[in-house]
């Protein structure tokens, strides 16, 4: 695309250009204010016209990347819908980042914003719309883990470092989980729908069921496994700083303390603080989603 030669092009270095450019092309509106005074048509394309041909690339090269990122959601929504939604978000929050990874980053916050039962109660609320944010949520889940940091060259806690049964000093411990943990309370089962998705099978909508999760990696390998309540908001409070005691307020101490062996027999935690700490925190990595959200 050539630049118009004058006096607005030559009182422009090329990084101001550069940022014109930018904002052009990331105009959710696709306006591109002074694109005559900057650009060059063509004897068949206007400069507008020739901008918008920037724009539409750009836009259709991020469509692909959502459609990557969310194949099941896409598969659920059919094209044209699916479209609409991504557009419709870029146009809320135009990508800014120099990764294509982070282009959904706030795709399910602007489903809650913009869902129009967002100001009824919970259970007045579309079913189908809380299985597209559902959806949108656990595929961005997916992603993270798939491509975040991982423990696989780090060590975790393993069985040996954890007696047969605690004592009172060990249910004063707490612990930290590996990056790559992630825990969801879906309304749907859309673990198994993005499962189906993602290799071929043919997929039905699944039916509306409370779904806690938990999301992992092993061998550079995502691991989604369902949990029962209860253990579901013992492990919630054990990656939030609390106490093997505290946490284990959800299920009596024997059982609890079953759970945790086999959390650590599959990796979940880097590290065991013997003394006893005082309130909870947020360990880093550690990102989770209740029933209660949006």
């Amino acid at each position: 695309m050539g630049m118009r030669g004058g006096s607005v092009a030559d009182e422009l270095d090329l990084v101001l250009v550069q940022r014109w450019m930018q904002g052009a092309i990331l105009d959710p509106c696709g306006a591109s204010p002074g694109a005559r005074q900057i650009l060059t048509g063509s004897g068949q394309l206007s400069a507008v016209e020739r901008l918008g041909i920037y724009l539409r690339g750009y836009r259709l090269r991020l469509l692909d990347s959502f459609r990557g990122l969310h194949p099941a959601l896409c598969q659920l929504l059919g094209p044209d819908l699916f479209e609409q939604f991504v557009f419709d978000y870029l146009g809320a929050y135009p990508s800014r980042s120099h990764t294509l990874f982070d282009v959904d980053n706030r795709f399910v916050d602007h489903l809650l914003q913009t869902r129009p039962d967002r100001n009824l109660p919970a259970e007045a609320r579309e079913g189908w719309i809380d299985l597209i944010i559902d959806l949108a949520q656990f595929e961005r889940i997916f992603v993270e883990v798939l491509e975040g940091v991982g423990a696989e060259d780090s060590d975790t806690v393993c069985l040996a470092d954890l007696p047969r049964e605690p004592d009172d000093a060990w249910l004063d411990t707490t612990l930290v989980a590996v990056p790559c943990l992630r825990l969801l309370y879906t309304r749907f089962p859309v673990h198994r729908y993005v499962e189906d998705v993602r290799k071929g099978r043919d997929v039905a909508v699944p039916l509306a069921r409370a779904t806690p999760l938990v999301v992992s990696r092993c061998d550079y390998v995502v691991v989604v496994s369902e949990l029962e309540p209860d253990a579901y908001w013992l492990l919630y409070a054990l990656v939030h700083g609390e106490s093997v005691r505290t946490a284990s307020r959800f299920v009596d101490i024997p059982q609890g303390w079953i759970l945790l062996r086999d959390w650590v027999r599959r990796g979940f935690f880097t590290t065991i603080n013997r003394d006893p700490v005082r309130g909870s925190h947020q360990p880093v990595g550690a990102v989770t989603a209740s029933p209660t959200q949006g």
